[in-house]
């Protein structure tokens, strides 16, 4: 039900509840013009009481109802500092080490000089 049209309805009962109560208190079974009061304000009593557990009703029936929550989640990744290629030398010859040159060994990159044919691990520096 719509939250307006809920909210409508629990205000029209308030009214029928209001003037219910009226008639009853204004009931007098004594005089002839006031001897349909008791029956109009127990009648609008009831109406009212109706409305009130319709809406109730029907509010705990949307709230056992599951809500659907789409999130549109955009995450960029970024260093922390600036990127810059490294050529990356053999640390007993000094000459450059090319990709083909590296192979992942025991979870460790492990790099063999193509020149002078030593062997060396590769260790990546904190970029901080």
């Amino acid at each position: 039900m719509n939250k307006v049209l809920m909210y409508i309805l629990i205000f029209v009962a308030l009214g029928l509840l209001a003037y219910g109560a009226l008639n009853l208190i204004a009931y007098d079974p004594n005089k002839a013009e006031y001897k349909n009061d008791g029956i109009i304000g127990g009648v609008l009593i009831l109406v009212a009481v109706i409305i009130f557990v319709l809406v109730y009703l029907d509010s705990r029936k949307e709230a056992s109802r599951p809500v659907v929550v789409q999130q549109n989640v955009n995450v960029q990744m970024a260093g922390s500092g600036q990127f810059q290629e490294k050529k990356i030398t053999c640390k007993s010859c000094g000459a450059p080490i090319e990709q083909k040159d590296i192979k992942l060994i025991s979870g460790g990159l492990m790099y063999t000089c193509s020149y002078c044919g030593s062997t060396g691990a590769l260790e990546e520096e904190p970029k901080w």
